[in-house]
């Protein structure tokens, strides 16, 4: 994922005179996006022994002592709580089945969005001779993308927080966080910068001779750059909180689920 933003990010401030080539290498990273979050997704369900483990969470028999024997552990049933602060007032998820199925669509849905936000963006950029033409598709696709992030972080979110105890040895905050920052940050960064656009602060910094014709142009480069520094800043706190030996631990775990 890194890798490919700082790229994707470097390329595209090169090719500042460009403005297809950008327009392109932006479709591609926010495509890529996606792919992200469906990756992460799989392993949250991984993590949590498959959906099929998730649907029983709430199967799981009452505490019984196991006929009194004091050398059999304890088996509690889940309660499938809601995060706070929506757990004061709603009350704990009725199945597993239920919390899976809401949480998959939630995080699912930023992905549908992201696509056809991407795909719509791409378009309405290559067609339009206008600056202004378009613009109400725009701001309603990143709307929307907007509404959508936040569903799929919380969606995430109330999955993970799910299973924390039994992650408690890989570290899931520290790669929720992570990943998380790499894919919305950039993305809630890009809006300030527009917002900058509109307020014409970039005005000032036109330079046509170095190619710098627009505030467009410039907030784009302004976007790459920090992009790049962003994911040099990334990679290192991936390379501590994505370790090998992750694996060898989550080898471990689904190897006692099976068994």
């Amino acid at each position: 994922m890194v890798p490919l933003y700082s790229l994707e990010a470097y390329v595209a401030l090169l090719s500042r005179v460009h403005e297809e080539t950008d327009k392109i290498l932006h479709f591609v990273r926010e495509f890529y996006e996606a792919i992200v979050i469906v990756s992460f997704l799989q392993f949250v369900l991984v993590c949590a022994g498959g959906p099929r483990a998730i649907v029983m969470w709430d199967r799981m028999p009452e505490a019984t002592g196991n006929d009194g024997d004091p050398d059999t552990p304890v088996r509690k049933k889940r309660v499938l709580k809601h995060l706070p602060p929506f757990n004061l007032c709603l009350p704990p998820w009725p199945s597993g089945r239920l919390m899976l199925r809401c949480c998959v669509s939630g995080t699912l849905l930023y992905v549908v969005i992201g696509i056809l936000s991407a795909v719509g963006g791409f378009i309405v950029a290559l067609m339009r001779t206008d600056p202004e033409a378009g613009s109400p598709f725009v701001v309603a696709g990143e709307v929307a993308l907007s509404v959508a992030q936040g569903i799929a972080i919380m969606s995430l979110a109330e999955l993970a927080d799910q299973f924390l105890e039994e992650l408690a040895p890989l570290k899931p905050f520290g790669k929720f966080l992570s990943v998380k920052a790499v894919v919305f940050l950039t993305f809630w960064q890009g809006l300030i910068l527009k917002g900058l656009i509109k307020a014409d602060f970039f005005e000032s910094f036109l330079d046509p001779h170095n190619h710098w014709k627009n505030s467009e142009q410039i907030a784009g480069g302004v976007q790459n750059f920090l992009i790049c520094i962003e994911m040099l800043m990334a990679s290192i706190v991936h390379f501590r909180v994505f370790p090998p030996t992750d694996y060898l631990i989550l080898e471990e775990q689904l190897g006692q689920q099976s068994s």
